[in-house]
């Protein structure tokens, strides 16, 4: 092709036809212009899409994350139901000897002393931003959101807290405390419950216990909305079809709870409660504030408030508790 074009080229020269060789000269050179400006975009092209696949790859990486971010608050705030209503009996003056003896609620005995750590797990989010330069701006928005999850640490930092104190309880019994030596099992150490029954130190040292606790809950329970939300917008870039179990309550109990709710201990006081399409919402008589309920487990949710609930069905008939000993029963069943 060189020489088919050389050829063309001395022919014109040697014909003294100057200005059609220069007419030709310029044309030759749009043409390899307009050639380099193809290979470009070809190549240009390449890189898009070589960079599409990679933020695609990087993107399906985090959804993972998600996944077990959201699976590990679902644990956490589940362990931390247990622990609330471990706590408000104890506050409440609502426990017994036999209570103790019997173990009426799982770890009763440790209810300031145990402790569950969850860790988020960085290694996609930190990936995407290594590569940060090379990922198409489309995707941008929703790194920037993925930031608010990753860069923050209030949730870790008071998980560390609850672990240290979960520790200083611990320590402090074994300094303070003979029972706490006794090689016998706990619901048999009577020194020990008569302890947590009657002496002010334990009951001083639950309520700021459950303060902590009551903090970390609520960036627990942040976490695991942003999770949701990033979930669902990156499976939707992604074009994945969604686990709804990961995310909402079944179809069925969305169902039977959608209806008003009145509450004896709460006199006057209605819920209505809706599905808004896979979520189930709530308002009252009280505001006109919407929430949002949250799964934790398959009987137990926990609202916007960070107040939970737990689904009770006894002989077909089903009721909601709310922490505190506030039973909800629908209207019209």
């Amino acid at each position: 092709m060189i020489k088919f074009f050389r050829k063309i080229r001395q022919k014109l020269l040697s014909e003294n036809k100057f200005s059609k060789y220069l007419v030709y000269a310029i044309g030759e050179i749009v043409l390899v212009v307009i050639g380099i400006l193809i290979a470009l975009y070809i190549n240009n092209q390449n890189e898009i899409k070589q960079a599409e696949k990679r933020s695609e790859a990087l993107l399906n990486e985090v959804l993972l994350d998600l996944e077990h971010l959201i699976s590990t608050s679902n644990n956490q705030l589940n362990f931390y139901f247990n622990k609330e209503k471990i706590f408000y009996h104890i506050l409440q003056d609502k426990l017994t000897y036999e209570d103790y003896v019997n173990q009426t609620f799982p770890s009763l005995h440790g209810a300031t002393i145990w402790y569950n750590g969850g860790v988020k797990r960085r290694t996609a989010y930190q990936n995407i931003i290594n590569e940060l330069n090379s990922i198409p701006d489309k995707y941008k928005s929703i790194i920037n959101e993925l930031s608010y999850i990753y860069n923050n640490k209030f949730n870790e930092n008071y998980r560390d807290i609850i672990e240290e104190l979960s520790n200083e309880n611990r320590k402090n019994r074994a300094k303070n405390y003979e029972w706490y030596s006794y090689n016998i099992s706990n619901n048999q150490n009577k020194e020990m419950i008569e302890f947590m029954l009657n002496d002010y130190r334990y009951k001083n040292e639950v309520k700021h216990y459950a303060t902590m606790v009551g903090f970390h809950e609520s960036y627990i329970l942040r976490d695991k909305i942003r999770a949701q939300n990033c979930y669902l917008k990156i499976a939707k870039i992604l074009n994945k079809s969604i686990d709804n179990s990961k995310l909402y309550m079944d179809a069925k109990k969305r169902a039977m709870l959608s209806g008003d709710w009145t509450s004896k201990q709460l006199p006057g006081f209605i819920a209505k409660v809706y599905e808004d399409e896979s979520s189930l919402r709530y308002k009252t008589n009280i505001d006109s504030l919407t929430h949002t309920f949250y799964p934790i487990t398959a009987t137990r949710v926990i609202d916007d408030n960070g107040t939970f609930f737990e689904m009770i069905e006894t002989n077909g008939e089903l009721r909601v508790e709310q922490m505190g000993d506030i039973i909800f029963e629908k209207v019209n069943k």
